[in-house]
């Protein structure tokens, strides 16, 4: 089990990630990055093509008085970020959530639809954790998957 006591989640990479600490001075204030991820090795059996967990802090002040409305706005930002930053085809989106903070789950296609981005996004309090996978298109509902997605837990 991976535990990251500075950005408060568990998570149960295949093995153990490598670790990226971050820090970006925006117009937003400073926000304070945990990137964890682990991508098999060419010639290692696994199901999928990469696991990563990313952590942002942000100041306070930003989520402070955020609504219902601001928060789907937030989500579909997230969501279209996603999609642009990874040159994807949105798949599907649902809602979600975990110990009570909301979150979206999104899949898009990858690579000419050869590959399969699923990300959960989830907003606590003033931390937005991603926990994502990337996979080949025919492997897309594999156990490795379920057991990571399902895994991640807030401490």
């Amino acid at each position: 089990m991976f535990e990251s006591k500075k950005f408060g989640f568990t998570i149960l990479f295949p093995k153990k990630p490598i670790n990226l600490f971050p820090n970006v001075e925006s117009e937003t204030g400073l926000q304070k990055f945990n990137v964890s991820v682990y991508e098999p090795a060419k010639g290692i059996m696994d199901e999928n093509y990469l696991y990563r967990v990313t952590c942002t802090e942000y100041p306070d002040s930003l989520f402070s008085k955020i609504d219902n409305s601001t928060l789907e706005i937030f989500f579909e930002g997230s969501k279209d970020a996603m999609i642009s930053k990874t040159k994807g085809v949105f798949l599907s989106e649902k809602v979600i959530e975990l110990s009570g903070f909301p979150g979206r789950e999104i899949k898009a296609s990858l690579i000419n639809g050869t590959a399969v981005i699923r990300v959960r996004t989830y907003l606590v309090k003033n931390k937005v954790y991603l926990v994502e996978t990337i996979t080949d298109i025919k492997k897309d509902h594999n156990k490795s998957i379920d057991k990571f997605f399902n895994s991640f837990q807030l401490q």
